[in-house]
């Protein structure tokens, strides 16, 4: 935790363990009387797409997650956050200035929104960095 009864979660990557380590965090945070959650995904290389949607259904309370266009209608896709699942805590997301995996997601209080990329000036502005690993 960090001072305000914040806590902060970095996610190195998204593999078989992500979701369930973070369900752990979330409720340690909750039993902490957290106030605000601060996510670190920056150098997050990526990982498992489903894990992806996942932990971003910890986040965001329903709604598209990621939409995939393909050359042929197969590859068509749209996944979407579960309902239910969502931590109640505002949450700030921290992403590379310059993040490969991330350019097509800017993050805000209120999750991912559409479109942007994480070149953008949002809330990545003024916030130091600080190390703990969690997942």
């Amino acid at each position: 935790m960090l001072g305000g009864k914040i806590a902060y979660i970095k996610i190195n990557q998204f593999n078989l363990k992500t979701d369930i380590e973070l369900e752990s965090i979330l409720n340690y945070a909750k039993k902490e009387k957290a106030t605000g959650i601060l996510l670190d995904l920056r150098n997050n290389p990526g990982g498992l797409l489903n894990i992806c949607v996942d932990v971003t259904s910890r986040f965001i309370d329903g709604g598209v997650v990621v939409g995939m266009k393909g050359r042929f209608d197969k590859a068509n896709d749209t996944l979407y956050a579960a309902e239910g699942r969502a931590t109640k805590l505002p949450v700030v997301a921290l992403v590379a200035k310059e993040g490969k995996r991330c350019r097509d997601t800017r993050w805000s209080a209120q999750g991912p929104q559409k479109g942007g990329n994480s070149r953008d000036k949002d809330i990545r502005q003024g916030i130091g960095a600080v190390s703990l690993q969690s997942a």
